[in-house]
């Protein structure tokens, strides 16, 4: 008798392990989804911004949201590029560019990474 009892705590220990570890990961799973959901919303600059770690760099595992058009899957920035490049009237002309606004705290990240 007392062997079952010892089988049917195994079991049970067991068995709380396991429902324990599928709620753990099912929390980190709707922890990334609902990130996602919260970058939805977000600027390019926006969620770059708020992924750089203490250390200056992106997260290995960092991508843009992807955005398919038609089906065809564009890489990180290509369609921006494809868009700039292709409908861009008067190539020499880049004062939008000058006038964009960057915190001193993403210059001097963005310095480290040219370096």
């Amino acid at each position: 008798m007392e062997f079952f009892q010892n089988i049917l705590i195994i079991v049970v220990v067991v068995t709380i392990i396991f429902l324990i570890k599928k709620l753990m990961i099912t929390k980190k799973l709707e922890k990334k989804e609902n990130k996602k959901l919260e970058n939805k919303n977000l600027s390019m600059y926006e969620l770059i911004k708020s992924s750089i770690r203490e250390c200056g760099k992106l997260p290995e595992d960092f991508a843009l949201p992807q955005e398919e058009e038609n089906g065809i899957p564009w890489a990180d920035g290509a369609m921006d590029g494809v868009f700039l490049y292709h409908t861009a009237i008067n190539e020499e002309n880049i004062e939008n560019l000058e006038k964009i606004e960057v915190d001193d705290e993403l210059k001097e990240k963005l310095s480290k990474l040219v370096k």
